[in-house]
């Protein structure tokens, strides 16, 4: 590439753009063509289907976990996101893809609120349209039953309104940034990023008014939301006895200063794997590169940005790389203005770095993304998911309506219409795990699944790995018996 050509401008302000962003949709179309479940999509699709047929969220799945009574009535869930859901499938269905289909919805959100808000700069909105397309975990999470992609659309919404207000001072402008900060965090917990970085950027920008009806505004409206079912169905004992007793949300070793080593344990995240590495230098680059101009031209990107990274890192336990979607349209338009400037400027090496950079972010993450579309490729054939466990459940005598099962997790696409009850083996394994519990052998498992009056148990082949189950095993296993057994599935049933 020609150092004194401004690569940026040959990109995406001329027809290249249309070519790049059309590789960009073939890889994420390609990429989506997946049959399996994802992360999370069984335990919060559940829940999407107990509130459409039950009117309110309860688990079968987590049935004894934490005896937080998850099979009565769950009241701490991902409030907006499983209405979002549910309605979703009221439309259509529930099913895996309808689930999926929620998600793959507010990326298109996106997109529309990230070409309102650059409508003007057609070269930054095509870099960052690619880039955001292009990136491993948009691709993944866009697809898959979890509230990252919703969080991402509310907590830009939340930006770009608060943007605009402190270059308008229009109160419209106010009151809907803080609605959107207040669906976020009514998605997930994380999305309280949003309410604390607008709250500060007002504040950096002596707009103390401005904050604090920008802090009412949305703790009113989080406030609606969250508990209006709990409300509604009279819950409140159970909310404070499952908030309490929750293992997720109760961490024994949370003090004062906590928050403060949270924080500087946040280069966990950012540095996850190369993904994730190539990113954060990309961006750490960048601001090196441009600082004097960026400081200058994107104070509130930066400061905004800035806040939702701190307070991510403080205010979180988990360190899992998926919430770099909760700030990844800031890093990218803060490396979109970054490169801009870099292209502007006559200094070579610094060109020659950076491009360097978004060769080896493109090489990476086309690396790992073709990866699984030639994995989709050779699985093409394979039946839907649906259709596996529907084989599987033809195993099992019928009638199915009567029975409890505990099995693996994707099971309950779709024969959660068809049995009583499902209860997830995950209970018995990562849930156990992170509990700090003894990992439990078959015989345990047997004695669990009696205790909670289960009729068969049904293994996949990870599940057969992870509790160790040998020949042996089923050969000495009490009260019950294996009733079919294949290279892929284990099914036992209980014995009187």
């Amino acid at each position: 590439m020609p150092a004194n050509k401004n690569i940026f401008k040959d990109l995406f302000h001329t027809r290249k753009r249309f070519a790049l962003l059309t590789i960009a949709v073939v890889v994420f179309i390609l990429y989506q063509l997946d049959k399996r479940i994802r992360l999370d999509d069984d335990l919060i699709g559940e829940q999407v289907y107990f509130l459409l047929n039950k009117g309110y969220v309860k688990s079968e799945m987590m049935r004894g976990y934490g005896n937080l009574m998850l099979e009565v009535h769950q009241t701490i869930f991902h409030k907006l996101f499983v209405y979002w859901g549910a309605l979703v499938c009221k439309l259509f269905g529930w099913s895996l893809y309808s689930l999926h289909a929620s998600s793959l919805l507010f990326l298109l959100f996106f997109v529309f609120a990230l070409y309102r808000f650059l409508r003007t700069q057609g070269a930054l909105f095509f870099f960052t349209l690619i880039f955001i397309l292009t990136c491993y975990n948009v691709l993944y999470f866009s697809n898959c039953f979890r509230p990252e992609m919703m969080l991402m659309t509310f907590g830009f919404l939340g930006y770009a309104f608060i943007d605009r207000y402190l270059s308008q001072g229009k109160n419209a402008d106010l009151f809907f940034s803080a609605l959107c900060s207040a669906l976020a965090f009514s998605t997930h917990p994380h999305g309280v990023i949003y309410c604390v970085a607008g709250g500060m950027l007002l504040l950096l920008n002596r707009n103390f008014i401005a904050a604090v009806i920008f802090g009412a505004t949305a703790g009113v409206v989080f406030f609606v939301l969250y508990f209006s079912d709990i409300i509604y169905w009279d819950q409140y004992g159970l909310f404070a006895y499952q908030l309490r007793n929750d293992p997720i949300i109760n961490v024994h070793d949370h003090h004062w200063y906590t928050p403060v080593i949270k924080l500087f344990e946040e280069h966990i995240r950012i540095f996850f794997n190369e993904r994730e590495i190539i990113i954060t230098a990309l961006l750490v680059t960048g601001i090196a590169l441009s600082y004097k101009k960026l400081i200058r031209t994107q104070k509130n990107l930066l400061l905004y940005g800035l806040s939702c990274f701190v307070s991510l890192g403080a205010l979180t336990y988990s360190k899992s790389p998926q919430y770099l979607l909760l700030y990844l349209p800031f890093t990218v338009l803060i490396i979109g203005h970054s490169w801009t400037i870099i292209e502007e400027g006559t200094i070579r090496y610094k060109k020659q770095i950076f491009r360097a950079l978004m060769v080896a972010f493109a090489g990476i993450h086309l690396f790992f993304s073709g990866k699984k579309i030639v994995e989709n490729c050779i699985r093409f054939r394979e039946a839907s998911l649906a259709a596996a466990n529907h084989s599987v459940a033809g195993h099992i005598p019928a009638p199915h309506d009567s029975l409890s099962l505990l099995s693996y997790d994707s099971f309950i696409f779709d024969e959660i219409k068809n049995f009583r009850r499902i209860q997830t083996l995950t209970v018995y394994s990562f849930f156990t795990e992170q509990q700090y519990l003894p990992k439990k052998k078959l015989p345990e498992l047997v004695a669990a699944a009696r205790k909670d009056s289960i009729d068969y148990l049904v293994f996949n082949k990870s599940y057969i790995k992870y509790f160790e189950i040998t020949a042996a095993d089923l050969e000495n296993v009490q009260h019950f018996k294996v009733q079919y057994q294949d290279d892929a599935t284990l099914i036992l049933s209980l014995q009187p």
